[in-house]
């Protein structure tokens, strides 16, 4: 809870926290426990960033080449 009272107040006002029993809030803490109950559930609306065809070219490069360094490390292992 010491890492969590360390935090900017601005952070913290847009943090609540979840598995921690009420005991453990103090109000120099400054932070406040996640309501509970699902009547309570807390959604957030996140928009998905947008990734230029460049990024999702270099995305898919970079997968193929870890699966053949994979493939290149497995052969290598069963050879031994």
């Amino acid at each position: 809870m010491s890492t969590l009272a360390a935090l900017p107040q601005d952070v913290k006002d847009r943090l609540y926290v979840v598995h921690v029993g009420s005991n453990a809030f103090k109000d120099e803490y400054g932070l406040k426990p996640a309501p509970v109950g699902v009547e309570n559930t807390l959604t957030l609306d996140v928009q998905q960033p947008e990734v230029s065809e460049r990024s999702e070219r270099a995305f898919w490069k970079t997968s193929i080449l870890a699966m053949k360094c994979a493939n290149w490390l497995q052969t290598q292992w069963l050879q031994t």
